[in-house]
């Protein structure tokens, strides 16, 4: 809610939930309904992208990998090879929600 408070977005896309994922699929669908709910509560409109939607987008293939995701923002944003981080992929992701205002629900 604080980065929301300082930035101000007029809109945030956001991925849905993915309940083909490994893992907590409860815990991941809490946090994105609290997203939900915090950008409602601060009147920010919002728009939700599917996991497969991004990619297909991102890539041409919905069901690119998390490699072929972070290969697919290499060659669109230069800045990544300063960017040390162990979840790279998520930051893909988000580059390409980012990117996809206008596809998204």
């Amino acid at each position: 809610e604080r980065v929301i408070k300082k930035e101000k977005p007029d809109l945030c896309v956001i991925e849905g939930v993915s309940y083909s994922s490994s893992g907590a699929v409860a815990d991941l669908a809490g946090l994105n309904y609290m997203v939900r709910y915090i950008l409602e509560e601060n009147h920010i409109a919002f728009k939700i992208l599917s996991p497969m939607q991004n990619k297909k987008l991102a890539t041409g293939n919905g069901g690119a990998d998390k490699d072929l995701m972070i290969d697919a923002w290499k060659r669109l944003d230069k800045d990544i090879y300063d960017i040390e981080t162990i979840k790279i992929d998520d930051l893909a992701d988000a580059f390409f929600l980012a990117h996809s205002i206008d596809e998204a629900d």
